[in-house]
């Protein structure tokens, strides 16, 4: 716990309010929200400040910020360091300074600082406050790990035992590590019933905020092309009330490599690949889970085929019928679809903003407010640039030769599981595990992701003795 108290805190709940306040009003601009990318400072010298974990670097860092705004910056090069510091005062200062110019269209950022807001108050010992904004942060980015580790604490401080074990419950059944998430479970955790999320109660998103989104996500030069993305764009699909579009973009997720993105390099933020393959892993299940409980199967069904042209095909077939066209294909990944469903539906209130906004960025794809001019490539993928060009200037994110300490990060957790289906093969033995039978999963290599599943019994050879022993230490389940 810190070592202030809220009577004597110089922050206080009308500072926590009135920050709160600006961000739900904010309509920050697109090259505001990107200023993290635009500002002119040495990025090197702000990665090894980012590292030192003192308040001397934070101070450092500040005047290095002096000229610009940037809710990512101040988060991760001032923020983190006065918490890793202890001085948790001026973590939750620096906190709600960033709250205000963060963009409330961008689900992930928005969640990130409201549950640091959260991770200061509890430091404090100011939990009673820090409950709502714990929670309110997984209303914006559901089932992400380090909020869900916050929103642990935060019951846990306010006497309900039994949430904060719900919620550990669902942590260590999905093996969050034990640098996120020390020790292992307790008997309340072990008999608890897991947390699950109700996605019919996230943040709304308006349709100008879901224009503005659009348009930073196409932008963003360092988190659209990675799974913190991918999870940023479910989330926000999930907050405009679209559920079908949301079920669309989780097969492009499905099964992917988890990958820092050049952000988390350059920034130095907190991540691993365990935490960022089970944050959209865990979001890609709940997507298929509710849409499966709604028996969603959109029509026709080539509106939603794994092949993007096809998808083209159908958006120009159905207009040229004069059918409708779902308005949630303007939300696809795929530019060519979002361009198609665009000249479908020129003046859907989303077109309208998203071309605003393109208009005022000006460094922005031409997918919204006009076609690309001729000869342009529209990517047939997700198409992302690692970069974009403000005033002849080429920006992005300077990953040459920078290097982020690895010191207490979970790459890979190995952890126990009661098989779904009997699909899998033992790794050992080479026999089917039968459904209910409890498994060992072990992950494996990157670029794709191997996961092996092995047998309890044939586990305990030598081959997987230790990741079985790890399991089992951090496992709710009963292997007897």
């Amino acid at each position: 716990m810190g070592t202030s108290s809220a009577s004597s805190s110089s922050v206080s709940r009308a500072d926590i309010a009135a920050a709160i306040a600006a961000f739900e009003a904010n309509d920050l601009p697109i090259l505001d929200a990107l200023s993290y990318l635009t500002v002119a400072i040495d990025r090197k010298r702000f990665l090894e400040l980012r590292q030192r974990g003192t308040s001397e670097a934070a101070g450092q860092v500040r005047e290095m910020l002096r000229d610009t705004s940037s809710a990512m910056l101040l988060e991760h090069g001032v923020a983190l360091n006065h918490a890793a510091a202890g001085d948790h005062e001026a973590a939750l200062a620096t906190r709600l300074e960033a709250l205000r110019c963060c963009p409330r269209y961008d689900a992930w950022l928005s969640a990130l600082l409201l549950s640091g807001i959260a991770s200061s108050l509890l430091a404090l010992d100011r939990a009673e406050e820090a409950l709502p904004l714990a929670e309110r942060a997984l209303r914006f980015q559901p089932l992400e790990p380090r909020p869900m580790v916050i929103l642990a604490r935060a019951r846990g401080a306010v006497g309900d035992d039994a949430g904060a074990a719900r919620v550990r419950a669902w942590l260590f059944d999905r093996a969050i590590g034990p640098a996120i998430l020390p020790g292992g479970p307790t008997a309340a955790d072990r008999a608890a019933t897991p947390y699950q999320v109700d996605l019919s109660k996230l943040e709304p998103m308006t349709d100008a905020e879901m224009g503005r989104y659009l348009v930073l996500f196409r932008t963003d030069v360092g988190l659209a092309g990675t799974l913190a993305g991918g999870r940023r764009h479910i989330a926000a699909q999930l907050r405009h009330g679209d559920l079908a579009a949301a079920r669309l973009s989780c097969g492009y997720y499905a099964g992917g490599s988890p990958a820092w993105s050049d952000a988390v390099t350059w920034v130095g933020m907190p991540s691993s690949l365990n935490t960022e393959y089970v944050a959209t892993d865990a979001l890609l299940g709940a997507v298929r889970e509710e849409a499966s409980r709604r028996k969603l199967k959109p029509k026709p069904a080539d509106l939603a085929h794994r092949l993007a042209g096809v998808r083209v095909r159908a958006i120009r077939e159905l207009a040229a019928e004069g059918g409708a066209v779902p308005r949630s294909l303007l939300t696809d990944l795929i530019w060519d679809v979002a361009l198609e469903a665009r000249r479908a539906l020129p003046n859907d209130p989303v077109v309208t903003a998203a071309a605003a906004s393109e208009r005022e960025t000006g460094v922005a794809p031409r997918i919204f407010g006009a076609d690309p001019p001729e000869g342009d490539l529209v990517p047939h993928t997700l198409g992302q640039r690692d970069h974009f060009l403000l005033d002849g200037v080429r920006l992005s994110y300077p990953v040459e030769g920078a290097k982020v300490s690895r010191e207490g990060v979970d790459d890979w957790v190995p952890f126990i599981e009661a098989a779904t289906d009997a699909r899998a093969k033992c790794k050992v033995c080479k026999a089917a595990i039968e459904a209910g039978a409890l498994r060992l999963v072990v992950r494996a290599k990157l670029f794709p992701v191997e996961t092996k599943f092995v047998h309890i019994a044939c586990a305990s050879q030598k081959r997987f003795a230790s990741a079985l022993n790890a399991a089992s230490a951090r496992s709710r389940l009963d292997l007897k």
